[in-house]
């Protein structure tokens, strides 16, 4: 079975009136960035781990394409719009110097992969047809680099053996889900959070894997009987966490943008984001402290226990 990078729908982001222009006279419909906003929470579950929509530089147009619509477009048009993906960042763009270090260059070769030359340098183009042309064998091998180079980005992850005496629900479900990944994008670290929090595994499988909004996870600690025992805006003043606590990073308007639970003291299970390539882990607290800059940001983490 072949592995799922992304669908065969691919995002185009564009800033260029020109380029957004053209498509349209080629009877594309375009979404404004304003547009895009609306719906991105699918387009997150799609495209968590390459294409970051979030920490791209400015966009104002958002064109989505299917392996036809790329054929109907002129090649000197798909080049233009390729290297505006190049200069915004966009992902999916892999330079022949990066395949290289990391052992893929032989991809370059393959007849059916789209390239573009940028500045003197050769660039892979993964298009999900060229995703598809690939051996498994090949599709693993890329995987792979992606893989490692995604989780040297996320904290690094303690064996659940390293760990002291757990209650034995709480074994069970570190047994069962630590240290591995979602089988699809979306699972968050609310979904996680809650999860462990249950305390169950039947309830943790029908939990974990949602794309969980912040409104429902609140509603199911409070379910659970999980209250606020204490609020917190440096992370040195957080000293007494405790096995089945819940952390939760609030932005200053008090908004919910991450959780973990506590497995001890010193250790949470955390998940990083949505993306499938986002496993659940066994973090030290220290690493994921001030998780995307919170804390540094007038945040505050809000510990909530089970009483």
């Amino acid at each position: 079975m072949p592995f799922r990078l992304f669908n065969n729908h691919e995002p185009y982001f564009l800033i260029n009136e020109e380029l957004v222009w053209e498509l349209e006279k080629l009877g594309f419909v375009i979404l404004t960035s304003g547009e895009f906003y609306k719906t991105y929470s699918n387009f997150g579950l799609h495209f968590g781990m390459e294409i970051r929509f979030w920490e791209l530089e400015a966009f104002n147009y958002v064109w989505t394409a299917s392996p036809q619509d790329l054929k109907r477009v002129p090649p000197e048009l798909l080049s233009d719009i390729r290297k505006e993906q190049l200069q915004l960042s966009r992902g999916y763009f892999y330079s022949e110097s990066w395949l290289q270090k990391h052992g893929q260059a032989e991809v370059l070769t393959h007849t059916d992969i789209d390239t573009i030359d940028n500045d003197g340098e050769k660039w892979l183009v993964l298009t999900y047809e060229g995703w598809h042309s690939l051996q498994h064998a090949v599709q693993e091998s890329l995987m792979q680099a992606l893989i490692w180079e995604r989780l040297a980005e996320q904290p690094s992850s303690l064996h659940h053996e390293l760990l002291p005496d757990l209650p034995s629900h709480l074994e069970a479900l570190v047994m069962r889900y630590a240290n591995r990944f979602a089988d699809s994008s979306g699972a968050n670290c609310f979904a996680a959070t809650l999860a462990f929090a249950s305390g169950r595994i039947d309830h943790a499988q029908s939990i974990i894997d949602l794309w969980l909004h912040e409104s429902p996870f609140r509603r199911g600690l409070a379910t659970l009987g999980y209250g606020v025992t204490a609020t917190f805006e440096d992370k040195s003043q957080v000293t007494d966490n405790q096995t089945l606590d819940v952390l939760v990073w609030e932005d200053k308007q008090g908004i919910g943008q991450h959780a973990a639970f506590c497995l001890t003291q010193d250790y949470v299970l955390n998940k990083m984001g949505q993306s499938w390539v986002q496993p659940w882990s066994i973090v030290s607290f220290d690493d994921v402290a001030d998780y995307n800059g919170i804390l540094s940001s007038e945040g505050r983490i809000v510990v909530h226990r089970k009483f």
